[in-house]
């Protein structure tokens, strides 16, 4: 996990969520990550033949849900991120392969695609708050 700090200076427009602790992985790494993950995913929807994707609240407030989410959260959703990241470049690296040798990537791509929205939503639970998961 990373363990730089950082001190957002936002004066005036927001206070600090009640669960804010200094020792919160940066919110841009955590953004970061999930951009990458949406990359990725996105390349994948190509060679599956899928439509772009519309990306909507919880799946845009991912790394400031997951900034004030409990400590035991945030470390399970770092791991998740790592493994979901692992899993979905090895998958697309396999995609690549398919495509070189002249073959149709579109049935395993989908299939990549399903287990990405799956694992993501799995992620996105681990951020949820309370009220989230009642409502």
């Amino acid at each position: 996990m990373n363990a730089l700090k950082h001190d957002f200076a936002i004066a005036g427009e927001t206070g600090q969520p009640a669960e804010f602790t200094p020792q919160l992985p940066l919110t841009l790494d955590l953004s970061q990550r999930w951009n990458a993950l949406h990359r990725t995913a996105r390349e994948i929807g190509k060679l599956g033949q899928l439509g772009p994707e519309r990306r909507y609240g919880e799946i845009e407030n991912f790394p400031l849900n997951a900034a004030r989410a409990p400590e035991w959260r945030r470390d399970l959703t770092d791991r998740a991120l790592a493994d979901l990241a692992a899993v979905l470049d090895h998958g697309l690296s396999a995609l690549h392969a398919i495509v070189a040798e002249n073959r149709d990537p579109t049935a395993a791509a989908v299939s990549l695609w399903r287990e990405f929205h799956r694992a993501r939503e799995g992620i996105l639970d681990l951020v949820a708050s309370d009220e989230m998961l009642k409502g």
